[in-house]
């Protein structure tokens, strides 16, 4: 049983740095291009916000529990699916981070 609870804070811990580490590097990337805000303006024209706030907030959490189960699914050996988790997380977290820069989530 605690083998099990290892593996699961190891899980919860691998699925905080890698979120954690993806929200950082898209949101302070600035240092590696001069040209950073002429570059995600560019990147955020060819995006339709036509969701709302709330809608925007939700792939937000979206993108946090397909990492954390992609990392569970990760502990018990199941490919397929923590690849499929890890892909939806990936594209949830896309939109989310682009509307954040957008500033189209309101607290």
């Amino acid at each position: 049983m605690e083998n099990e609870s290892n593996k699961v804070l190891i899980a919860i811990v691998a699925t905080a740095v890698i979120v954690g580490g993806g929200m950082y590097y898209f949101l302070n990337n600035d240092s590696t291009n001069t040209n950073t805000s002429a570059t995600k303006s560019s990147q955020t024209e060819n995006v339709n916000f036509d969701q709302t706030s709330k809608e925007y907030a939700v792939m937000g959490r979206q993108a946090w529990s397909a990492f954390e189960c992609a990392s569970l699914a990760s502990v018990i050996g199941d490919v397929e699916e923590q690849e499929r988790l890890f892909l939806f997380g990936y594209e949830q977290g896309k939109k989310f981070l682009a509307a954040v820069e957008a500033e189209k989530i309101q607290e």
